[in-house]
Order: structure tokens, then sequence, then C-alpha cells
């Protein structure tokens, strides 16, 4: 309980660790709340994506594939990735403030704060996942897909390539790349998901696009022997089956006419309000520690929150 007290006041908790003969007890303790939050934002990821929402493919001819979804292998490294930038973006971006303070070391009370803040994101995660409980499953289109190592089977494929109009037809006809995604049919240019406000308006695009396929470093057997294509831009093609060896992007639009529930804008909110919170509590016990001024303080919450807002952390 004493240490759940002193944790919850920042600059108490940073005088704490000032005072402390031992720092690496608190050091371990704080390895352990990050590992922890960590892992809820793994586990917590992985229900909202295969349990949560509901992912169709919009692209004519690949209905039938498995939803891009990513698997639990995928979601680890990617949360992995995404608490350790979190932690770099925030030890950095202070250690270059306390230049401005005249004060230098204290890198281990420094490194403990910044690991015990980690609560925060672990308490967060946890409250957030009977919120998201609550809410029905969303329906989501992928629009925009890319593929590695993909493999046509028993297809019959026409396009253009820098050779001109071609045909191609074989058992198999592999592409390194395959890219396939919605386009315009006057140009064939993405459209932009993003600004779509409303069903009404993902509707009309959906029925003014196209699928559009392109195939790089394309490769088939005919009965003369082996050919390739540097590029193929299919214009049309019949196959079996398609499979493939990774995703390397998706692109998803939300299909629904339903309102958006209670549920899922709170849920929605969650990440940006977390890690607001976790950076003005480090800020906070910056202060503490090195003395910092108040503005060195609101300046050290804005430049570092805005840094994880811009690498992605805060979504």
């Amino acid at each position: 309980m004493r240490a759940v007290i002193e944790f919850l006041t920042p600059g108490r908790f940073a005088d704490t660790l000032l005072k402390a003969e031992r720092i690496w007890p608190r050091l371990l303790r704080g390895i352990a709340i990050l590992a922890a939050a960590t892992l809820a934002l793994i586990y917590s990821s992985y229900y909202v994506l295969h349990d949560k929402i509901d992912v169709k493919y919009a692209l004519s001819g690949f209905e039938n594939l498995p939803a891009p979804i990513p698997s639990f292998e995928e979601i680890t490294a990617s949360r992995i990735i995404h608490i350790s930038v979190a932690l770099a973006v925030i030890f950095i971006g202070l250690r270059v403030l306390v230049y401005f303070t005249g004060k230098e070391g204290k890198n281990q009370a420094l490194l403990t704060l910044i690991l015990h803040s980690f609560l925060i994101l672990l308490a967060l995660t946890l409250i957030g996942l009977p919120i998201i409980a609550q809410a029905p499953k969303v329906p989501f289109l992928v629009v925009d897909v890319t593929f590695m190592n993909a493999t046509m089977h028993d297809a019959s494929i026409t396009g253009l390539s820098e050779q001109g109009r071609v045909s191609l037809a074989s058992n198999t006809i592999n592409a390194r790349y395959l890219k396939i995604y919605k386009g315009f049919q006057n140009n064939y240019t993405r459209p932009n998901w993003r600004v779509m406000q409303s069903f009404e308006e993902v509707d009309k695009v959906l029925k003014n696009t196209v699928t559009v396929i392109n195939m790089s470093e394309v490769k088939w057997v005919s009965e003369d022997g082996e050919h390739t294509l540097p590029m193929l831009n299919a214009v049309k093609g019949n196959w079996s089956e398609i499979t493939y060896e990774d995703v390397l992007s998706r692109g998803f639009v939300r299909y629904d006419a339903g309102e958006v529930t209670l549920a899922e804008r709170v849920f929605s909110m969650l990440p940006i309000f977390t890690w607001a919170l976790v950076t003005f509590y480090n800020v906070v016990g910056f202060k503490k520690l090195y003395e910092a001024s108040a503005k060195v303080a609101a300046i050290a919450w804005i430049l570092i929150f805005f840094i994880l807002f811009v690498a992605g952390i805060t979504q």
C-alpha cells in the first residue's frame, strides 16, 4: 500500500528515489511493471483484432482469402517495438532537456521513474478491455493490401507490361510483390479513405472504384520453359487459389451504416489519453529530480508527447 501511495504522486516518488540508498530494487520493480504493461497491451490488441472486428475483402477475386489480420507473433513484435520506442523517446527526450536544468546524473533514478509510469498504461489497458467488450463487432473492408511471394494457382492473367499487352497461363504464377487496391476507374488512383466520415461516402466510392492489381518480379512456367517479367499490371484474370508468404501492408475502411457506440468512442480515445498521462507523470517526476522550472517541464511535456504522437505511439 505504501508503494502505491508513493507512486500516485510522481513528485513524491521522485523525492523517494533521490533519498534511496539502493535504487535497484525499485528499478527491478519498474522492469516488472514494464513487462506486465507490454503483455497487457499485446493481449488487448489481439483480442480487439481477432474478436471485435469483422474483416472482409472489398477486392474482386480475393473475397475467399483469409482476412489479413496480424498474427499473435506479429502483434507481439509490433507491441514490443511500440513500447521500446516510447521508452526510448521519453528517456532520451528528458535526458536532452537535463541540459537546460544545469544538472547531470541521476540516470538510474530517471529510468526507474519512467519504468514505473507504465503502470498507468497497464491500468488503463485493463480498464479498456471491459469497455470494448461491451461493443458489438465492427465490420471493416480490406481496400488495399500488399503480399510478398504470392502465388496464383491454375491462373490465367492478361495485363500490361513494359512489352505491351501480354497474356499468360500456368499452373502457378508467382509474384515477388502483389499489390491489390481499390482505384478510381478513370485513373486508378487510390481514394483517400481516411477523410470519409459516413457509410454513404464509403459506399459511393466503392461503387466507383475497381480492383487494381500490380505484380512485381513475375515468374511462370509454360510449355516452352520458365518466363519472367519485371512488372505486370493485371487487367483481368482467373485463378483457383492464392497463397502468399507474408502480408506487407494492409488498408482497411469501416463499412457500417450504424452509429459509432459510446464504448467505441471511449476506447478509441483511450490511447491518446493514456500516453498524455504517462508523459505528464514523467515530466512531474523529472521536474522534481532535476529541480527544473515549470517552463522547462511544460516544454518537456509538449515535446515528448508530440514525438510520441508523430511516431504513432498514441494511436
